[in-house]
């Protein structure tokens, strides 16, 4: 019952967010954007734009500098983080500077991007769709991984003149960069070090409520999703949905059922090729997480060619937004993040 409810929560929280009544900004400050909260705090901050190859118009946040590290050294290692399903760059942000690790690891010498999605409040926009169109939503997280992530990295990596950078990806957020660096592997050298935090490929023995529906019919779950308000797509839910439903266990590509033939060239969707995915990765997971589920990462942890670092949040009722909300992130996680990347720094 203990994970019924706390999937629950989950979703209420999702709706809530995606209907205005919660928003990432409701705490601590209701009405401030990530740029704002960024300066509240007394960091500098940047706000970018990125177009990617089918026309989406994307936003990303940076911290190019800590007050407390030195402003003019311009050849700072690079962190990219990544939010996951609802969520935005202001996820990474609202805990503050004692909490937040974009923060920790600019007051490290990091500089910091925070990538922002298709379909989220900071990216609904488009060179010819509006959001009123329904083609604008017609996408899901593997759109994400194969245009908005290689859009934004490119972005980043040019702007910095750096040849790669750490990525740092929480629940979809390493789900799309899993669909970009198998189905473009060329975007593994430009990775120096990923962590994976609530990491989300394998879903099948996921424990949410929706999981245990008898869904003869898998068209039914758009409908289900439709009532989900606009900011993230009702198709990236059905993605994951069908993830957890597959009898296969795989990390499969979007099922569209009866036209599967047309667009794959197959009946069933193909499978991301994770063995391809030969950027160094390490796997963050907690014990009591109903979507990123133990036994699914480690699943993960045997199907990828190069994990450096699989790491079980050591405390046993760690869950999947604990990721983002905890008391007591900086000893269960930050300072872990912290640690491994200076500790891989020096190994490579």
């Amino acid at each position: 019952m203990q994970i019924v409810w706390q999937c629950l929560c989950l979703v209420v929280v999702w709706i809530l967010r995606l209907s205005g009544f919660v928003s990432e900004a409701a705490i601590p400050h209701r009405y401030l954007n990530t740029h704002q909260l960024i300066v509240k705090y007394g960091y500098p901050a940047e706000t970018h734009t990125v177009t990617t190859e089918d026309g989406y118009i994307l936003t990303m946040h940076r911290i190019p500098y800590s007050p407390k590290s030195n402003s003019t050294d311009t050849k700072r290692p690079v962190v990219f983080l990544q939010h996951g399903l609802t969520g935005s760059s202001a996820d990474w942000v609202i805990l503050g500077p004692n909490k937040s690790v974009c923060y920790m690891l600019a007051d490290k010498g990091y500089d910091i991007w925070l990538g922002n999605s298709r379909g989220n409040k900071y990216s609904k926009k488009h060179t010819t769709l509006s959001t009123k169109s329904s083609k604008f939503w017609d996408f899901s997280w593997h759109e994400m991984g194969i245009y908005d992530l290689p859009s934004m990295i490119d972005y980043v990596l040019n702007r910095t003149s750096h040849h790669n950078l750490h990525y740092i990806g929480i629940s979809m957020g390493t789900t799309m960069f899993f669909v970009c660096t198998s189905m473009k592997p060329e975007y593994n050298r430009k990775i120096h070090l990923m962590i994976a935090l609530a990491p989300t490929a394998f879903m099948a023995n996921s424990k949410t409520p929706l999981h245990k529906l008898n869904l003869m019919n898998k068209s039914l779950l758009p409908v289900m999703f439709s009532l989900i308000p606009a900011g993230a797509s009702w198709k990236s839910f059905v993605h994951y949905f069908q993830e957890m439903i597959t009898d296969s266990g795989k990390f499969l590509q979007y099922d569209y059922e009866n036209l599967n033939m047309a667009k794959y060239r197959q009946p069933t969707p193909p499978e991301y090729n994770l063995q391809a995915v030969t950027a160094p990765v390490a796997l963050f997971y907690g014990s009591n997480d109903p979507f990123a589920d133990p036994t699914d990462v480690l699943k993960l942890n045997n199907t990828l060619p190069n994990v450096v670092e699989l790491y079980r949040v050591p405390w046993d009722q760690f869950n999947h937004i604990d990721f983002i909300v905890a008391n007591d992130v900086n000893p269960l996680i930050n300072d872990h993040i912290i640690y491994l990347m200076k500790r891989f720094k020096t190994l490579t």
